[in-house]
């Protein structure tokens, strides 16, 4: 028996196109579709998703020319900063995906001590894939090449993690780093796809798990996901303070304008700190260069370089500092 898959339908729309039809924004709905005939109909629409500036959205319409129903994706601005973010980001071209309304099992939230069967129990979460070298120095390539001349402001270690972030957040880790002989071998990732290895001494029984000091995790599994410690739950990370926000202002209202002042402020303090480290590092290498063309110590450097381990070897005797 020969079983055939049916591939998805699309259409490609052009934004004028969406535009005179109302789409996303001016649609018709179910009550008033006879009144505005050249218009698309509403069927569905949601947040999918969000990433800084901006909100994701499916939206689902009936085309006034075909009657068939099509699923595509626009994004709005956040803030009132983002009034002129472009719906289809700047696309001339929409890709709309055929759809059909079916019956689906979806998931919910039920109270604790609500068990369901054995038999429906969810599955395991699936194993995150781990990138070879390769698949890695392409994906770090495309990533600086995206940024262009904003590259080498960024940095390349702010960037490889941002990268490693990125890539945990859909499931994809970077390749492990070489493990150092002096300790056991066996490593694992956390939620951030940084990689530990463990402190234990290389022929420690595996039965006992690994730990590297602050992480432990059981042997054989290479994505633990141990509880932080309680220094690190009391600093959230930007994404689930935004998340916190947005949960709160769908919750109670009335708190939302609060949560928003407090992580404009949380994110504007973590882009000054960037802009001083970044001013750092550029007055650093400006001490370091004339102190090498002039032979005179360039201690200072180190010191304020916020990416070097600065030693105190004491300050120039003032002879010393008076003849340099």
């Amino acid at each position: 028996m020969t079983t055939q898959t049916a591939q998805a339908a699309a259409r490609v729309f052009h934004r004028d196109q969406l535009d005179a039809w109302g789409v996303p924004f001016d649609l018709a709905d179910a009550d008033n579709a006879a009144e505005f005939p050249e218009a698309a109909v509403e069927l569905h629409r949601e947040q999918v998703g969000s990433r800084r500036w901006v909100s994701v959205h499916e939206l689902v319409f009936r085309a006034p020319d075909d009657g068939k129903a099509y699923r595509v994706t626009y994004q709005q601005g956040l803030t009132e900063h983002q009034d002129g973010t472009d719906e289809w980001d700047d696309r001339d071209h929409v890709v709309g995906e055929e759809v059909e309304q079916r019956p689906a099992t979806v998931m919910e939230w039920q109270r604790v001590g609500d068990h369901p069967a054995d038999d429906e129990q969810p599955r395991p979460h699936p194993a995150p894939r781990i990138l070879d070298d390769d698949e890695y120095e392409a994906a770090y390539a495309a990533a600086r090449g995206t940024l262009g001349r904003h590259a080498a402001r960024v940095g390349s270690v702010v960037l490889a993690e941002a990268l490693t972030v990125a890539l945990a957040a859909v499931g994809i880790l970077a390749p492990a780093p070489e493990p150092d002989p002096d300790t056991c071998p066996e490593m694992f990732a956390d939620r951030e796809g940084d990689w530990h290895q463990c402190a234990e001494d290389p022929g420690h029984d595996p039965a006992d798990g690994h730990n590297d000091g602050e992480w432990s995790w059981p042997h054989g599994d290479t994505y633990a996901r141990p509880e932080p410690d309680e220094d690190d739950q009391a600093q959230p990370t930007d994404a689930e303070i935004v998340e916190h926000a947005r949960t709160i202002g769908l919750a109670e209202p009335e708190k939302a304008p609060a949560f928003v002042k407090a992580v404009r402020d949380h994110l504007a303090a973590e882009e000054q700190q960037r802009a001083a480290d970044d001013h750092a590092r550029h007055l650093a290498e400006q001490i370091t260069t004339l102190g090498k063309a002039r032979g005179w110590s360039t201690w200072a450097a180190d010191y304020i370089h916020p990416d070097r381990e600065f030693v105190d070897t004491g300050a120039p005797e003032p002879d010393e500092a008076q003849q340099q």
